[in-house]
Formats: C-alpha cells, sequence, structure tokens
C-alpha cells in the first residue's frame, strides 16, 4: 500500500498521472525484506487501494536485494526489524534508509481484518506525508 499511496501523493504532486511521475524524476518501487516473487497483494489491501481510487490488483510481491537497495536515493522502512535487516544487506545504505514512521513501527496488517487495513494504510498516508515533503518540498 506504500507505493501505490506515495504514487498517488507524487501524482498529485505534479498534476500528472501516476505513470508518468518518472518524468518529474521519481521512481517509487516497493520490495520486501521476507517476500517471495510475484504474490499479489492481499484481498483487503487491493479493497482499500480501491477505496482511495487506486488500482492495486496488478501488483505483485518483490524480494528485496542489494541491487535494489543501492538504486534507491531514499528507503523507507515500516518497522525497525525491517530496517535492520535492510542495513545488514547493505550497510552503506544507512544514511539513505529510514523509518517511514519516526514515532515507531507501522505494523504489518496481513492476517488481519479490512478495518486493521484501514487504519494501516491511514498511518502510511500520514507518514509519507511527512516523508515526501522532506523530499520533494
Amino acid at each position: 500500500m506504500a507505493k501505490i499511496f506515495a504514487q498517488k501523493w507524487l501524482a498529485e504532486k505534479f498534476n500528472c498521472e501516476i505513470d508518468t511521475i518518472d518524468q518529474f524524476g521519481y521512481k517509487v518501487v516497493s520490495a520486501g525484506v521476507m517476500a517471495s516473487s510475484e504474490f499479489p497483494a492481499s484481498a483487503e489491501a487491493v479493497e482499500v487501494a480501491r477505496e482511495n481510487g487506486l488500482d492495486l490488483s496488478a501488483h505483485r510481491s518483490r524480494p528485496l536485494d542489494v541491487a535494489l537497495i543501492r538504486s534507491c536515493d531514499w528507503i523507507f522502512a515500516l518497522g525497525r526489524s525491517h530496517r535492520d535487516r535492510i542495513l545488514s544487506f547493505c550497510p552503506d545504505a544507512a544514511d539513505r534508509c529510514r523509518l517511514l514512521d519516526e514515532s515507531g513501527d507501522i505494523p504489518d496488517p496481513i492476517g488481519a481484518d479490512l478495518d486493521a487495513y484501514r487504519r494501516t494504510a491511514e498511518r502510511i498516508r500520514r507518514a509519507l506525508e511527512i516523508r515526501l515533503k522532506e523530499i520533494v518540498e
């Protein structure tokens, strides 16, 4: 959800379509520290995205690797354990890797009900707004 909400924020900022934010110098990717390849987003994440006018139906999971870490200007982890894992892969990313929400971990709602996904999405959106303003503005 973080990826699609970041893309939406950037598209609104630049008054463009999500698929054209790269023309403004931004590329948003998603990868998991424990993810397997090619799994779709959960039904709940797809629904929360749909409720926000977004489409996650084509999303497929992707495992994080060193090449991807090194290609990123900024890396935002949802939790401390994720950040620690990222830095264990690539210690030289420490200055570019931060928690998305400085107040603490954003728990993964996997296996929870739709309301938990909505709460997680709202927290992600609030944190993204702060982080993206730091980068873009």
